[in-house]
């Protein structure tokens, strides 16, 4: 018999050059050798391993399968099968990781951009104080609230969207969802923005609170913890922000309080600072 006819000799050939890393040269060798004994569970184990070396997992899987097949009883051809569904399941893994946190750093750039556009007169309440409409002075200091800050955030948010400076790759930014409708909580942990892909599981990207720096620290203490509870299961929120609405001072004191608790949450959540004199968030 000619050498080239032998499915032995492309069986050695073949363990010549995957030995030298010629994956490619490697797989020519096994597709022969099966070619003449189709039937040798060993050249189609041999095929599949040189397929998972070069990344093709899915071929590989074909491959070990068919091994396993003509040789049932055979530990190794089941063991390959075994450890190559565990390694893609790792990569699976190891990509969606990698894939959220790229979302991530988008979304909290898009975050700090989006505050740093925002139009203080839309934020700014009226200082008329009418309760002292008589006073030779009836003005008070500038004053903010949360929902209309929260407003003119969502404005600059969805226009960066939409104008296609950023690109959260298909989630969308909703105000005010009451998970209560879909049995997850009970009422009253309504947060202020959520960014996700609205019927898909495992695209709960990130979840936004915004609090005056000057509240009472139990009331953004209680922020803190809903935020905590949507990034664990069922939801799973990859990203968490609780923007602190205030003055230098304020903030300070707001960060100096929260500084312990934030420490002990169980599910990382982002603390930004948003200062109303230097109109920067940080």
């Amino acid at each position: 018999m000619n050498d080239v006819d032998d499915p032995e000799y492309h069986k050695r050939r073949g363990y010549e050059l995957d030995k030298l890393g010629k994956f490619d040269e490697a797989l020519r060798e096994w597709d022969r050798a099966i070619q003449l004994d189709p039937d040798n569970p060993e050249y189609h184990y041999n095929k599949g391993n040189v397929l998972a070396d070069l990344g093709k997992n899915d071929e590989a899987v074909k491959e070990y399968d068919a091994a396993i097949i003509l040789a049932p009883k055979n530990p190794t051809y089941r063991a390959a099968l075994k450890e190559l569904k565990i390694s893609e399941q790792d990569l699976t893994e190891e990509r969606r990781r990698a894939e959220l946190e790229r979302e991530c750093e988008i979304v909290t750039q898009a975050i700090k951009t989006a505050l740093h556009n925002m139009d203080h007169r839309y934020c700014e309440l009226s200082k008329i104080d009418y309760g002292r409409i008589e006073s030779p002075e009836p003005v008070m200091r500038v004053k903010y609230l949360e929902r209309p800050f929260a407003y003119e955030f969502y404005h600059q948010f969805r226009t960066l969207v939409e104008s296609g400076e950023i690109d959260l790759g298909g989630p969308i930014v909703q105000a005010e969802v009451d998970k209560d409708y879909q049995h997850i909580f009970q009422s009253g942990k309504v947060p202020d923005f959520i960014i996700h892909v609205p019927n898909a599981r495992n695209k709960n990207l990130a979840i936004i609170e915004f609090k005056l720096a000057s509240r009472n620290i139990e009331d953004i203490q209680d922020d803190l913890k809903k935020l905590e509870l949507f990034r664990k299961p069922p939801l799973r929120y990859a990203y968490a922000a609780l923007v602190l609405i205030g003055r230098k001072g304020e903030l300070e004191r707001a960060r100096k309080d929260l500084k312990l608790m934030v420490q002990t949450l169980t599910e990382t959540v982002d603390v930004i600072g948003f200062n109303t004199q230097s109109w920067r968030a940080g």
